[in-house]
This record gives structure tokens, sequence and C-alpha cells, in this order.
């Protein structure tokens, strides 16, 4: 919630336009705050590499020694 607020008084923008950019911001922000912390179950790392093999993304490999 302070993260949004603060960007949105940055912002300065009203009427329909901030509605519009406010509501991106609150998205993207409580995402990437779930996302964070759900990073560390075991599920929510099978469910990246679900993604990146459907977007054809190779994860790296750890280099063995």
């Amino acid at each position: 919630c302070a993260i949004c607020y603060v960007i949105y008084r940055l912002t300065g923008l009203q009427g329909i336009p901030a509605i519009i950019v406010y509501g991106v911001i609150a998205s993207v922000v409580s995402n990437a705050v779930y996302a964070a912390g759900s990073s560390f179950l075991p599920e929510f790392r099978s469910a990246i590499a679900f993604v990146l093999k459907l977007l054809g993304i190779k994860k790296p490999q750890k280099k063995k020694e």
C-alpha cells in the first residue's frame, strides 16, 4: 500500500487517466510483492520452470566442478 501511495503522489495525474494508471500500478506492485514472497516455495520454482519452458527460454545450468 505504501509503495503504491508514494508512486501515486509522484504521478500527479487526475481524472480517468489517473484511474487507469493507478490500476496498472496497483496490479504490478501487488503481483511483484506476491512473487517475491512466494519465490521461496518449491511450487513457485516449478511454476517458473514451466513458464520458461513454454516461452522457450533455457534455464542457466549450474557449473559442475
